[in-house]
């Protein structure tokens, strides 16, 4: 993971976003390897 202190505020936005997709991603990742 990146230092937050290193992306200007204004951004702030976008990387709730992509931590909210990457938590996504990880969640549905998990449950397809319990489906399996």
């Amino acid at each position: 993971m990146y230092s937050t202190r290193l992306v200007p505020r204004s951004h702030d936005g976008d990387n709730i976003r992509t931590l909210i997709r990457l938590g996504w991603l990880a969640n549905a990742r998990v449950s397809g390897v319990e489906s399996e």
